[in-house]
């Protein structure tokens, strides 16, 4: 790890850091071992471990609000009713939806470190030496996700890492079919791009009217079903390790058809 700097009045300088994590950080951690990299790679799987640690405090901050909506809606229960009692309405006229910010920050901080997570991936392509040029993120080549990536690897690859940049491509496009195409357009059409009149990622409510007044009950929308983030979640860990271990371990593979088997193996695709 470099030095950290910093602008306050205490200094850092030639002092070690400390770093004490919380439990969400470590449940993916030994994919990051930072004594298997050098130089820039070091920094950039340190980053890595960061994001990793994020993306699953989001995934449990979801599952635990999506799980007690009633709870956090309870300031919506109370205004419906009250605006029921002065002014009772025509339910069936109506759809009605309701913000809950902490959702909306916590579903945007999950893709958004999943992005990112793939962005710092794709830069160890140049900081290990498989392309001879930058790489600086996972990047669309006009509207294909990853595809400039893609370019890289199938156009810029040194000549004795033409066989790992090959299986690191399949591996790639398999994943985007699977799970990171999705990932990504959710990202960007939700929260970084999102379209004019979109609101927050809204609660639904469902009101019905009883004999004895109105009950309501709340649902999460779609893409914070606990199957759906667990998709994401689990792509990213699947996909980091099968990415890490072709690039830790494919030092002095050429281009023979024994030597990428020995390539696929890692991946446990042979």
């Amino acid at each position: 790890m470099g030095e950290v700097a910093t602008k306050g009045s205490i200094s850092v300088e030639g002092k070690v850091p400390v770093h004490f994590l919380v439990p969400s950080s470590t449940v993916d951690i030994a994919l990051f071992n930072l004594n298997d990299w050098e130089g820039v790679s070091r920094q950039i799987i340190f980053s890595c471990s960061a994001q990793a640690g994020l993306i699953r405090f989001s995934q449990d901050a979801i599952r635990t609000i999506c799980g007690n909506l009633v709870q956090h809606c309870a300031g919506h229960t109370q205004t419906i009713a009250h605006q029921w009692k002065q002014s009772p309405w025509n339910l069936e006229k109506t759809y009605p939806i309701a913000e809950l910010p902490v959702l909306h920050l916590h579903v945007q901080g999950f893709f958004s470190a999943i992005k990112t997570h793939l962005d710092l991936l794709a830069k160890l392509l140049s900081s290990e030496g498989i392309v001879n040029s930058v790489v600086h993120g996972f990047h669309k080549d006009k509207k294909k996700v990853g595809g400039a990536v893609l370019n890289m690897l199938r156009n810029n690859a040194l000549k004795e890492k033409r066989v790992v940049a090959k299986i690191i491509d399949d591996l790639i496009v398999t994943e985007t079919k699977e799970w990171i195409e999705d990932a990504v357009l959710i990202r960007d059409g939700l929260f970084l791009h999102p379209l004019d009149g979109i609101p927050q990622l809204m609660v639904r409510i469902d009101i019905m009217r009883t004999d004895k007044g109105l009950t309501v009950e709340y649902k999460a929308p779609e893409i914070t079903k606990p199957e759906e983030i667990e998709r994401f979640a689990n792509g990213v860990v699947r996909f980091t390790k099968k990415f890490l271990d072709l690039i830790k371990k494919d030092s002095g593979i050429g281009s023979t058809d024994t030597q990428r088997a020995q390539i696929l193996e890692l991946t446990g695709e042979s």
